[in-house]
């Protein structure tokens, strides 16, 4: 067990082993309501996990993604930055939290925190999609272009083509993605 500072007040562990038996099951089960779109049934089942252990990595990613469900935005982005601090290598950590600042109308600074390490996570598709999203919707269309041109490099240039014909935070460039 690791302890780290999230901010000059407070200090949690940090938990590298997985989140063991018989806790796993609530974890599975939050997960698995989670995917069902029942976030308040994925937050019962996260209850039982012991106060020891809700700052384990894998119980916040689900509270995040509970509170992302339930669009509470402010919440997803607390538990957002105490991911970063947790996990700062993990690329996932940082697409959620410029994630929720792009949710709570801070798309520069979504585009700022991800762009800012980028360089971290260059392999990533979902990063490089994420900054043509915001790229776009801050009205520059050719770094969007260069980043959603790196996202089908990196990643799979079918699913990247697919999702951006129908997202909305491209909708400024629909006309230009068949020229992608």
């Amino acid at each position: 067990m690791l302890r780290f500072t999230v901010d000059m007040d407070s200090t949690h562990d940090i938990y590298l082993e997985p989140v063991g038996s018989p806790h796993r099951h609530y974890l599975s089960c939050a997960l698995g309501w989670i995917e069902l779109g029942m976030p308040n049934d994925a937050l019962a089942e996260l209850q039982n996990i012991p106060e020891s252990l809700q700052n384990h990595p894998e119980v916040m990613m689900a509270r995040w993604e509970i509170h992302a469900k339930l669009l509470q935005w402010e919440e997803a982005l607390e538990l957002a930055r105490s991911i970063v601090q947790i996990l700062p290598s993990d690329s996932e950590s940082w697409i959620k939290q410029s994630f929720c600042l792009h949710e709570l109308k801070r798309t520069q600074e979504a585009w700022d925190c991800l762009f800012s390490v980028h360089a971290e996570f260059q392999d990533s598709p979902t990063v490089a999609y994420n900054l043509a999203c915001y790229a776009c919707q801050l009205s520059q269309y050719e770094t969007a272009r260069f980043w959603l041109n790196h996202a089908k490099r990196v990643g799979d240039r079918r699913s990247v083509l697919d999702m951006a014909a129908t997202d909305p935070d491209l909708f400024p460039m629909r006309d230009s993605l068949a020229t992608l």
